[in-house]
């Protein structure tokens, strides 16, 4: 699986670049509208969490550049996406992409100013579930749920830290 599985998105007018699996799990709106809620002081570190292909986190560079961010994301190809992304948008030295579980926090004693997430919010036994296994840990509460989210994000952020989710209920 090289980088054909992945697409490469133009947004903002060619402002950035996102890439993305061609077929799975695609960032949406609700990603867009979160980095465009988040308010972030300069020089901030944030942490994103459930990164996924680092839209937020790239996003965030772009609107905010003092900030520097940290991009967790658990699934490979994403892992990868997140990668690429940063890479084709020279955020290198400004966005900081690690695979790892947001329930098993591999930043020891690091606290952040503003943690955002976009947790999936529907659980893995309601209604019609996606079909492949990328967009179900992605969109379903199968691997974590907002709990484990607000967790991470509690243990994460420094005292007076601010947590931006969008979450559908």
């Amino acid at each position: 699986m090289g980088n054909l599985d992945l697409t490469r998105d133009q947004i903002f007018s060619g402002k950035l670049v996102v890439f993305q699996p061609r077929e799975g799990y695609r960032f949406s709106i609700e990603a867009l509208l979160l980095a465009g809620f988040v308010r972030v002081r300069p020089r901030a570190l944030v942490m994103d969490l459930g990164a996924g292909c680092g839209i937020i986190s790239v996003t965030l560079a772009l609107r905010f550049p003092l900030a520097k961010m940290v991009s967790l994301e658990i699934q490979e190809r994403l892992s990868r996406a997140l990668i690429l992304t940063v890479r084709e948008n020279h955020l290198e030295d400004r966005v900081l992409p690690v695979r790892g579980d947001l329930r098993s926090i591999p930043f020891k004693g690091e606290r952040f100013d503003v943690v955002v997430a976009n947790p999936p919010f529907k659980p893995p036994t309601a209604g019609r579930l996606p079909p492949d296994r990328e967009n179900l840990l992605a969109r379903t509460e199968t691997l974590a749920n907002l709990e484990d989210f607000l967790k991470a994000a509690y243990a994460l952020l420094r005292p007076g830290g601010r947590v931006f989710l969008v979450y559908s209920t």
